[in-house]
């Protein structure tokens, strides 16, 4: 175990998340904002999700941990309609940087690694498509999904600033299509 994993155990047993005097943590595949581990305690399997201050890139891309609690509620309101969906969050006492979640099992293949392995099936696209107009419909002025999600910190900091706003700024002559306008949160008119 690496030096982070064995600091993130002792961390899990102190929780009272770990019970299994010879647990141990396996690092997953896929993300840079994140430490992901599955956990083998004992007979029992989870995954643990850790938010990072500063992501696993070449460039300096730093995001606000708090991340982390928007993410596990985006799980928990979403699990409500539609469960088979996400991972399954185990309640935890303690507010830390990382949340506790289910296991799928080595079986299941998330579809960014499929689609980095070159493997690509429409079908795959068409049952995304459907979850996601699921939760779009399901969520569309709900007031529990403004008064949890009311803010856009995440969003700027994980997805416009590092995608939009850098291709931009090493593409210049592009730079007007990937430029925002933060009054309104929307992005500008590229004329398309």
């Amino acid at each position: 175990m690496t030096d982070t994993a064995d600091t993130l155990l002792r961390l899990l047993r102190s929780d009272g998340v770990v019970h299994s005097p010879r647990a141990k943590l396996t690092p997953l595949p896929g993300g840079v904002s994140s430490e992901i581990y599955r956990v083998d305690d004992g007979e029992d399997t989870f995954v643990v999700k850790r938010a990072l201050a500063r992501l696993k890139v070449r460039d300096v891309w730093t995001a606000d941990l708090s991340r982390n609690l928007c993410e596990r509620r985006y799980l928990e309101y979403v699990g409500r309609f539609v469960p088979r969906s996400v991972p399954a969050l185990r309640k935890t006492d303690v507010a830390r940087d990382y949340f506790v979640m289910e296991y799928f099992g080595p079986e299941h293949r998330n579809w960014k690694e499929l689609l980095l392995h070159g493997s690509f099936e429409p079908a795959h696209g068409a049952v995304c498509a459907g979850i996601l107009g699921q939760i779009h419909r399901l969520s569309r002025g709900d007031p529990d999904a403004i008064a949890l999600f009311d803010g856009h910190s995440c969003f700027d900091q994980l997805r416009l600033k590092p995608y939009l706003l850098t291709t931009g700024r090493r593409h210049p002559k592009l730079d007007d299509r990937f430029s925002l306008d933060f009054s309104s949160n929307l992005p500008v008119d590229p004329g398309w």
